[in-house]
């Protein structure tokens, strides 16, 4: 299990600042963010980016608010092989990996990911 989860789930999404799908795509990662606020679900962006201001300004630019972080080889080597991006990963609250999703996903169904905070 990996420790920084402390018994939640999370969902990790890898995406880079320049993919226009990625843009899309998370902005329902931001909603699915803002509506587990307080519950035992993290949710995480995993910028693919070398640079972290053009990170810390799409952010910024785009209003987002979950958790991101560059390092990105460890945590792609360690939930997934696929190069896709955006791509959706889904740690249970034992810290076992549960789901993986290659490329753009549906509003819905990002948004049905919260299921995994009662798992």
């Amino acid at each position: 299990p990996a420790p920084w989860l402390a018994g939640q789930a999370a969902v990790v999404v890898f995406f880079s600042t320049t993919c226009p799908f990625c843009a899309r795509h998370n902005k329902h990662v931001q909603k699915l963010s803002a509506q587990m606020s307080g519950q035992p679900l993290q949710v995480i962006g995993v910028a693919q980016d070398r640079q972290m201001a053009d990170v810390k300004r799409y952010l910024s630019n785009n209003a987002y608010t979950f958790a991101v972080t560059m390092d990105h080889r460890p945590l792609h080597e360690a939930m997934a092989n696929r190069r896709v991006i955006p791509l959706t990963c889904v740690i249970d609250r034992t810290g076992r990996l549960r789901e993986v999703f290659p490329g753009e996903m549906f509003e819905e169904d990002v948004l049905e990911l919260a299921q995994w905070a009662k798992a």
